[in-house]
C-alpha cells in the first residue's frame, strides 16, 4: 500500500461492510455513528430479560453429543453452535463456515468435530447422535453432565449421577472453548 510508512492505528481505520454489491465503500460519518451505537448496550438487561434469554439457551436441542468414559467433552447443537469443553485446541483448523447451515451445516460440524477429537482421544471417543430426534436432550438438560459432574447417561436415564462440581480450571489442562461457528 503506497503511502503507509508505519502500523497503522485503529483510529486511522474505517469499517466497511459488505452488502448489496458486495463491493467494499466507505461509509459515511453517520453511518459509523450508527455501527458504533449498535455495540454499545446502553443499560444492562432487565431480570425478566436475563431469564428469557437463559430459557432460550436451555431449550436448543443437541444435535451430537461427544464424550469420553461418560463425561461430555463436545456438543453440537441445533442451532448451529458447538461447544467444545475438552480437546478445543484440536478443533482450530476447522472451516466453520465451509458447511453452510441447517442439518447440512450440523452434520459437516459434527463430523470435523469428530475428526478432530478422534486426534485427542482415539478410540475413547463416543458419538451420540439426535439429529432429528424429537426427544433430544436440551442444553438445559445437558446442564448438570456439562457443569456438576454427571454424565450423559445420568442426563438420558434422569438419574441424578455423583453431583459433584467440575472446576473449568481442572478439566485435564485443557482449553475451554465455546465456538459461535453459525454460517452468517
Amino acid at each position: 500500500m503506497a503511502g503507509i510508512t508505519g502500523p497503522l492505528k485503529v483510529s486511522q481505520l474505517t469499517p466497511l461492510p459488505m452488502s448489496g454489491s458486495k463491493a467494499p465503500r466507505l461509509i459515511t460519518p453517520e453511518e459509523r455513528t450508527a455501527l458504533e451505537h449498535d455495540f454499545v448496550m446502553s443499560e444492562p438487561p432487565t431480570e425478566e430479560e436475563t431469564a428469557a434469554g437463559l430459557a432460550r439457551q436451555n431449550a436448543i436441542k443437541a444435535h451430537t453429543v461427544f464424550t469420553v468414559g461418560g463425561k461430555i467433552v463436545a456438543v453440537q447443537r441445533e442451532n448451529g453452535w458447538s461447544l467444545l469443553l475438552e480437546g478445543a485446541s484440536a478443533a482450530q483448523g476447522i472451516n466453520w463456515e465451509r458447511g453452510g447451515t441447517g442439518e447440512a451445516g450440523n452434520k459437516y460440524r459434527a463430523a470435523e468435530i469428530e475428526k478432530a477429537l478422534r486426534k485427542v482421544y482415539g478410540g475413547s471417543l463416543e458419538v451420540h447422535s439426535f439429529a432429528g430426534d424429537p426427544a433430544a436432550p436440551t442444553m438445559g438438560q445437558l446442564k448438570p453432565a456439562l457443569w456438576h459432574g454427571k454424565t450423559l447417561k445420568d442426563v438420558l436415564s434422569g438419574s441424578t449421577g455423583s453431583g459433584t462440581p467440575t472446576s473449568l480450571l481442572s478439566m485435564s489442562g485443557q482449553a475451554f472453548s465455546i465456538l459461535n461457528n453459525r454460517s452468517r
